[in-house]
């Protein structure tokens, strides 16, 4: 109904979308790890939405492709924001103290070294780990391993966290 309402500016709804919407859903993606087709899909999802708000017709009749609907809306791809999220994530627990519960799980003993799993691993196709994963794409959006551990190690005035807008340069390439 809010998406149909007359009163309502197409800038409001996209405001009201990405605050109760996307917000909510890259929060509870932050920490897993998507595969190329579930990120084609979330994205097939949120170019789906904005289309309803914007009142366009499905990219087959219409003729308009996804990437020109964001690009109207003024958004980025939703895997994007979610990338800049999981490198927040991953930086946070990469800077708390070497005692916490999180950062024991994810890093060895006062290193940035990733914990390997004592598991067997199970017959199939291997599965993708959400640290290895977001530890590459903090290494090539600091622009190489010692930058990271230099951004990550230094004083807390002297660290540098790489912008979302950096990223879109740096990791649409390993991305997708």
């Amino acid at each position: 109904r809010v998406w149909a309402h007359a009163a309502l500016s197409r800038y409001k709804k996209l405001r009201i979308f990405d605050a109760c919407i996307c917000s909510k859903l890259v929060y509870g993606l932050k920490t897993t790890w998507r595969v190329a087709g579930e990120r084609r899909r979330l994205h097939g999802l949120h170019a789906r939405c904005h289309r309803r708000i914007l009142d366009l017709q499905p990219a087959v009749l219409s003729r308009v492709s996804n990437a020109r609907v964001l690009l109207d809306a003024g958004e980025a791809q939703l895997s994007m924001k979610l990338l800049g999220q999981q490198l927040s994530m991953f930086g946070h627990i990469a800077i708390s103290p070497h005692a916490t519960s999180l950062r024991d799980v994810v890093f060895e003993d006062g290193s940035l070294i990733l914990r390997q799993s004592e598991a067997t691993r199970r017959q199939g196709r291997l599965r993708l780990s959400w640290a290895k994963e977001v530890r590459a794409h903090a290494i090539a959006a600091a622009g190489g391993e010692e930058d990271m551990t230099t951004m990550l190690a230094g004083p807390e005035e002297e660290r540098e966290t790489p912008s979302v807008g950096s990223l879109d340069s740096r990791c649409e390439t390993i991305l997708f």
